[in-house]
């Protein structure tokens, strides 16, 4: 895995801009600031690479995990690692591109079978893609979802919060040349 550590500055402008409310691993200080953890599970351009998978980062901070994107094999590439899925509270994805979404159908998929004591909160970027998600997961299982699986739409003016971070939608212009 990959891992690196950031800290957002007012010069950096991602499509979602991260910071956290509490911090409490002092193996995170450094210099006397605190960091949240992103390891770069997927790092590639589109296509997938022997070396590199399809865009996928998780962040880390006070024992709680999130995903941006989730391209495949993201579910692998987890478990791979060690992560419990468990302690996954949420999926966000910054745009419906197959290398940014691809293995969330997996990772849904599995939670809604398999992983029965987690609950998942995914945060899609159009309501044509949950549609089509849903739809796809309960043919291929000949049920219904779960109610532990839970796609949302985001609110560009809402974004996301709780204990651990904030998140704030910024525009790009990734999308621009689709207009």
């Amino acid at each position: 895995m990959k891992f690196g550590t950031i800290k957002s500055t007012e010069n950096i402008r991602p499509t979602i801009f991260l910071y956290a409310l509490n911090w409490q691993f002092a193996s995170d200080r450094i210099h006397g600031q605190y960091y949240m953890k992103i390891h770069f599970l997927g790092t590639s351009h589109g296509v997938p690479a022997a070396d590199r998978y399809c865009s996928s980062a998780l962040l880390e901070t006070n024992g709680t995990y999130y995903l941006i994107d989730g391209g495949a094999p993201v579910i692998d590439l987890l478990l791979r690692n060690g992560i419990n899925i468990n302690s996954i509270r949420a999926v966000f994805t910054t745009h419906g591109h197959g290398d940014h979404i691809s293995g969330i159908l997996q990772f849904a998929d599995l939670i809604n079978w398999h992983y029965r004591t987690c609950r998942i909160k995914i945060y899609m970027t159009e309501t044509e893609l949950i549609d089509a998600f849903i739809v796809l997961l309960e043919a291929m299982e000949a049920n219904p979802l779960s109610e532990r699986v839970n796609f949302i739409l985001w609110d560009k003016d809402k974004g996301y919060e709780d204990e651990n971070i904030i998140i704030t939608l910024l525009p790009n212009s990734h999308l621009d040349y689709q207009k």
